[in-house]
């Protein structure tokens, strides 16, 4: 990164720039690229405020790109100069938005987010986890989850797994990972030491580089959006407006009309 004290000396320029609908409500998890003689020179993901931030940039001008499940705006021209902070509003259509607010909906708010007191508490702290990132923030890729159900007891989980396996013809997946009564859902020891390099217990959520349809257990404390000490049963994850995805939470509603989809940001970088 560059440093702060350039900016201050008028050699560099900043930009914000927000994503809105057409009720001005915001829409976080856009991807927002600028863009100069057709090269995208920076890139980020917008908060929950529909905000994203650039700083260091070069002064000139720029072509701001927005895209969001599926919908790339048209290429808005901004000027970015050293003498003060530029910023822009980018309003995308509610025929485009059709998908994402049927998604956002399905969702359960933090507040009203499922309580977990028990077992499940005794999780270790996870080794990669989500969490918010805006700004030229590196390593950090939303990714969308099909969740069935979170429970703070790890044996109604399995049976979950097990039933919605024949229901809904879907393969499990547990990723190797075990329950462990002290330390909750850790990987074998063997696999930590030896595969990861990790000391025991150790778990890397799901989410990084194993995108697909398949049933698996997850530590929810892994996810920001979701309350800590549940068990959480996914049932699909990749790209949130991936068609895959989609399919999934179709396929899983005509069985478990009560699942829904989360859109979190996974850390895609080195955890060691």
């Amino acid at each position: 990164m560059l440093p702060s004290a350039l900016l201050v000396a008028g050699l560099l320029a900043s930009v914000t720039v927000t994503v809105v609908d057409e009720r001005d409500r915001a829409l976080p998890g856009a991807k927002v690229e600028m863009l100069q003689l057709g090269q995208v020179k920076a890139h980020a993901f917008s908060n929950r405020q529909g905000v994203s931030e650039f700083g260091g940039l070069q002064p000139g001008s720029y072509y701001v790109r927005v895209s969001l499940d599926g919908f790339t705006t048209r290429e808005v021209l901004l000027v970015a100069s050293p003498d003060s902070p530029a910023a822009t509003r980018v309003i995308l259509p509610d025929e485009s938005l059709l998908w994402y607010w049927m998604l956002i909906s399905q969702a359960p708010s933090p507040s009203a987010g499922i309580r977990c007191p028990g077992p499940a508490n005794r999780l270790e702290p996870a080794l990669s986890a989500s969490g918010e990132s805006s700004g030229l923030e590196e390593g950090w890729v939303p990714v969308g989850f099909v969740v069935l159900k979170s429970t703070s007891d790890y044996g109604e989980a399995r049976r979950v797994v097990d039933v919605a396996a024949q229901r809904l013809d879907i393969p499990v997946d547990l990723r190797k990972v075990e329950y462990d009564p002290e330390h909750g859902l850790t990987f074998p020891r063997d696999v930590c030491e030896a595969d990861g390099g990790f000391p025991y217990p150790c778990y890397v959520a799901r989410g990084r580089y194993d995108a697909g349809v398949y049933l698996s257990i997850e530590r929810s404390d892994a996810y920001r959006a979701n309350d800590s000490g549940c068990f959480s049963v996914i049932v699909a994850s990749g790209d949130p407006s991936s068609p895959e995805l989609a399919a999934a939470l179709k396929q899983v509603r005509v069985e478990y009309p009560d699942a829904y989809v989360k859109s979190e940001k996974v850390y895609h970088g080195c955890i060691h």
